[in-house]
């Protein structure tokens, strides 16, 4: 007679009902943000919170209805749209007031994780636990489609961070490696989780205790790299954070990067300002060399000004008015000037706007 032997299955280091996914909306998105309610909805989270940061009035009917369709599913109405860095500091806030889960899961309204992308998250906790690494994790999904830092991360193993005397996390050094091709191969490694210093909101998994040690987003940066910065500061107060390759996610619209063209006429005001003040803003702690930091600022005001130079002849009145707020967004994230911090502060510069 064959000795029968039963296998006993480990218990999940995260299950699904012990996470909030929260994830922020704005304007006319209802498309976006109900596909990816659903997804986690299927996933069997135990409350997913979505933040209507300012929607349209029409969407308001659709996600009661969506609420009243998913009883996990929590609406936050904001009376207006306040960022991204609010609307997500408020979503975090209900979870640490009103959720009784021990994880957040923090998404943007466009970001549509994997079926096993959970799975994933909970499966590296577990190697980081077994292998002595790391208790409490902060882990971050995989978005390589649109993040090349994610899969170059995962192809070197080198952590994605923040680096001394970068301007806008820019370098002449990097610009002229990716010039003249000479930047070194990733190679083929195949990373299952790296180490890494920063990430963003898309797809971040935080346990109660660590959001309770990091606190809030902070509201003055209003929105672009206020993610930056709120996971940094994990990295800041000795809390480990992992890029997890297996946790994937797809982005259902393409995603707005800082370095994009500034002088591009559909590119409003607030997009522009943000993006530039809050990365320059966090150029300042990591300035070791002021020759290298103003060669790396002046270069790329060099390519900026030629971008803008292209411009003059076909709408000069928006070129000029354009270029001087870049320089006015400089001024304020070097000095640390936060006292822009609401888009609605935009809303008479960008009915004004000048293409002639």
């Amino acid at each position: 007679m064959k000795r029968m032997t039963t296998a006993l299955a480990r218990t999940p280091s995260i299950i699904a009902t012990d996470v909030t996914a929260v994830l922020v909306t704005y304007g006319s998105r209802a498309h976006l943000s109900s596909r990816v309610i659903r997804r986690l909805a299927d996933m069997g989270l135990a409350e997913i919170v979505l933040v209507n940061n300012g929607s349209e009035t029409s969407m308001g009917d659709v996600y009661q209805a969506l609420a009243d369709a998913l009883p996990t599913l929590t609406v936050l109405t904001l009376d207006r749209n306040l960022g991204s860095a609010q609307g997500f500091a408020a979503g975090i806030n209900h979870f640490l007031s009103e959720s009784v889960t021990a994880y957040v899961w923090i998404l943007d309204d466009d970001n549509l994780p994997t079926v096993r992308a959970l799975e994933a998250l909970s499966a590296a906790v577990t190697e980081l636990r077994d292998a002595g690494e790391c208790d409490d994790p902060v882990l971050h999904c995989n978005r390589s489609s649109v993040r090349a830092a994610d899969a170059q991360a995962l192809a070197t193993g080198e952590p994605k961070t923040l680096k001394k005397n970068e301007f806008m996390s820019f370098s002449v050094r990097n610009w002229l490696s990716a010039k003249f091709g000479l930047r070194k191969k990733s190679g083929n490694r195949s990373l299952r989780h790296v180490e890494i210093h920063r990430g963003s909101y898309g797809g971040l998994l935080v346990s109660r205790q660590n959001i309770l040690a990091n606190g809030l987003p902070c509201p003055g940066f209003v929105l672009y790299a206020d993610d930056t910065e709120y996971t940094y500061r994990f990295y800041k107060n000795g809390i480990r954070q992992f890029l997890v390759a297996e946790a994937t996610v797809e982005d259902l619209e393409p995603t707005f990067v800082a370095g994009a063209d500034y002088f591009n006429l559909d590119m409003v005001d607030a997009k522009v300002y943000f993006s530039i003040r809050n990365h320059v803003y966090l150029s300042q702690d990591l300035r070791t060399s002021a020759l290298l930091y103003e060669a790396n600022k002046t270069w790329l005001l060099v390519l900026l000004s030629f971008r803008a130079i292209r411009g003059l002849c076909t709408r000069p009145k928006f070129v000029i008015r354009r270029y001087g707020l870049i320089l006015s967004a400089i001024k304020d994230g070097e000095s640390k000037n936060l006292a822009v911090s609401s888009l609605q502060q935009f809303d008479h510069w960008n009915s004004s706007r000048g293409y002639d």
